[in-house]
């Protein structure tokens, strides 16, 4: 990632965590002490991996089919096929 990127992405998520969750601060279930956010992950591999084992993930995409391989054969005036060789 480039310096202005990472700049960039810290700049949206100090903003969104200045402006924190609608409602007040988040609550933990056990304690009832406030939710803090210690870090963002940003690496797409590792929330990939994360959300795998967590049983998160989206669910696989198709692959398109394979690109089929287009040959042009020469042809002459009246649409034969040139033969090569």
């Amino acid at each position: 990632m480039t310096g202005r990127f990472n700049q960039a992405l810290s700049t949206q998520l100090g903003a969104a965590h200045q402006q924190g969750v609608p409602g007040g601060p988040a609550r933990l279930q056990r304690c009832g002490g406030p939710l803090e956010i210690v870090a963002y992950i940003t690496d797409e591999l590792s929330i990939r991996r994360i959300l795998d084992h967590l049983g998160l993930s989206p669910p696989e995409q198709e692959k398109p089919p394979p690109r089929r391989e287009v040959v042009r054969v020469p042809i002459d005036d009246e649409g034969r096929e040139i033969l090569a060789g």
